[in-house]
């Protein structure tokens, strides 16, 4: 009876998909995402804020908020990086050893 469980289809199928889920899932990129929301010293949110984030490697991505001010990084690696918030007639922001963590979307509301 086992030997003919062995050569099933059925078996054969519930082992591939075994190895499949024990081998290949753990190599899934851990990835994790920075979000925030760009202000004046009012408290007024700034649209059009060039917003730099660069991390320990060196490796640099950029994004503009949007009309309400919010910037967005999504499939980061996680590491320490440092982010800076540029915009014409404003100070510059910079924040620096943010420490982003694997599936933990992290928060950072920045202030020119």
């Amino acid at each position: 009876m086992f030997q003919s469980l062995l050569k099933s289809g059925v078996f054969r199928a519930c082992f591939a998909a075994a190895l499949l889920l024990v081998f290949v899932l753990p190599a899934h990129a851990q990835l994790t995402s920075l979000y925030g929301r760009v202000h004046d010293q009012a408290g007024a949110v700034i649209p059009g804020v060039s917003v730099t984030l660069t991390s320990a490697t060196g490796t640099e991505r950029t994004d503009v908020t949007n009309e309400v001010g919010v910037y967005r990084f999504l499939q980061l690696q996680p590491g320490k990086y440092t982010i800076k918030a540029e915009r014409q007639g404003f100070k510059s922001a910079v924040s620096e050893n943010l420490d982003l963590l694997v599936d933990t979307p992290a928060t950072l509301d920045l202030k020119l």
